[in-house]
């Protein structure tokens, strides 16, 4: 039995090096590190129950919370200013290792997901191996920022989805699947706006669906239990950001006088004129404050990118240098072999199959198999542009980690045309009489491509981790 054959050991092997790389230093700098400063201001405001105001959801910022109040962390000389070091006593550690454990599974959750999709277990394995080893994703995986909970609860959103399709309807596991998906999208969104791309994706299939085998009922029920968890969910967790909140702070600004009544401390809540609004009307209020405030930013950073610069990660983004030594520095920047991957096979496939669509058909035709692994193609395209089009509209500052989502469907997308689909399609003839499953079709360009991947992460790693470059 080769190695391909053993998923348990390929997803063993993804684990460890996945939490082997994301906790090693993970305390090194014990400074600030870019956008820590503002998600240590927000979970010193929730420690001190002073209420606060963002344009995110509060789910991400409650994982790093709940890290933090795991080591009865106190805010007692606390400066959250960017590059500060922090306290000695104050675990920094703890908010790191919410956003560590979720960048170590990301990549298993990638390999499951290819599986569920009928990839094979070498494409799977190789795609997983591809966003263990971007450093991006890496880098965004270490601190205590949240950007990494978006790709990996969208994407286990879209790996329990997958399942359920593929159960009986109305069955136990059915029911099972799809409330994990739901769950799971509902996480996504409640972290950040922009994870609701799992949903998204998931509400179009339902509909392409409904549209092909006109399954109204299927579609209704499955559209009424994404919505009831979704937002049951989702308002879960603002009535634990109002209770963790009760007090004035920075963010009264920001809120109505009669929201500004319910806080303790207030101008309003003192005066006892006003009554307070309930807490839907409170959660209303503070989600259209959430989305006027985004609308009108106009916020520009000098390592911002455009959404057509993502493909090939242009712009890198400078997270720390150490004081004292110059040298030592922090980047966010792509692993070119990862990203250039999936870009330049994703959009050479589509030439490629225009012109091998004769061949394509008939492989189809040939095999029920291959006619579900090329549903599934479509279905990680519908992922990559729903996931990376939209920024189009969007024109204030914007960063590399807003296209992980597309990043992933696209090196999966990738890996299944390179290893599976072109070695297929040649073997196979015009004819269509001789169809091979190609799991191992290229293989010496597919360890190849791993070890310069390897070797890519490896030469970058002093900037991900911190540390002088191994040619300063």
């Amino acid at each position: 039995m080769n190695f391909f054959q053993k998923k348990w050991l390929q997803i063993s092997i993804i684990l460890i090096l996945g939490f082997a790389t994301r906790f090693l230093w993970i305390s090194h700098p014990n400074n600030v590190v870019w956008d820590e400063q503002h998600f240590c201001n927000f979970t010193k405001g929730y420690l001190e129950g002073k209420y606060f105001f963002d344009i995110h959801p509060p789910l991400g910022k409650f994982f790093l919370l709940a890290g933090l109040k795991t080591q009865g962390a106190s805010t007692e000389k606390l400066d959250c200013a960017i590059g500060n070091e922090y306290p000695k006593e104050y675990p920094y550690v703890a908010s790191r290792v919410p956003t560590a454990i979720a960048g170590s599974l990301l990549p298993a959750v990638v390999y499951l997901f290819g599986n569920a999709l009928n990839l094979t277990p070498a494409t799977s394995f190789f795609a997983a191996s591809f966003i263990l080893l971007d450093n991006a994703i890496f880098a965004e995986s270490r601190f205590g920022l949240i950007d990494i909970f978006v790709p990996f609860f969208g994407f286990l959103a879209l790996l329990c989805f997958a399942h359920h399709r593929k159960k009986e309807p109305y069955g136990k596991m059915w029911w099972l699947w799809l409330f994990g998906s739901a769950i799971a999208g509902s996480l996504a969104v409640a972290t950040k706006w922009t994870g609701g791309g799992a949903l998204l994706v998931i509400g179009f299939i339902m509909f392409t669906e409904i549209a092909e085998r006109r399954l109204l009922k299927l579609f209704f029920i499955r559209l009424l239990s994404l919505c009831v968890v979704t937002a049951g969910v989702y308002m879960a967790f603002f009535a634990l950001h109002f209770k963790l909140l009760p007090s004035s702070g920075t963010g009264d600004a920001f809120m109505s006088e009669r929201f500004r009544a319910s806080l303790q401390g207030t101008v309003e809540e003192k005066d006892g004129k006003l009554l307070p609004p309930s807490f839907l009307q409170k959660t209303l209020e503070l989600n259209k404050k959430m989305f006027n405030v985004n609308a009108a930013q106009k916020l520009t950073h000098q390592d911002s990118s455009r959404f057509y610069e993502w493909p090939i990660g242009r712009k890198q983004i400078y997270f720390w240098v150490d004081k004292t030594d110059n040298l030592k520095r922090l980047y966010l920047r792509a692993n070119p072999i990862v990203w250039l991957f999936g870009t330049i096979t994703m959009f050479g496939s589509i030439l490629y199959l225009i012109f091998r669509r004769k061949a394509l058909q008939m492989l189809i035709a040939k095999s029920n198999e291959w006619r579900a692994r090329i549903y599934s193609l479509e279905f990680l395209l519908l992922i990559y542009f729903i996931n990376w089009l939209p920024f189009a509209a969007i024109t204030r500052a914007m960063f590399l980690y807003h296209y992980f989502s597309s990043l992933i469907a696209s090196v999966l997308i990738g890996a299944f045309i390179v290893f599976n689909l072109v070695p297929a399609l040649e073997a196979s003839g015009e004819d269509g009489e001789k169809i091979l499953d190609a799991s191992d079709g290229n293989r010496y360009l597919y360890w190849i491509l791993l070890a310069i991947a390897g070797a890519a992460f490896i030469l970058f790693s002093p900037l991900s981790y911190g540390f002088r470059p191994f040619f300063s």
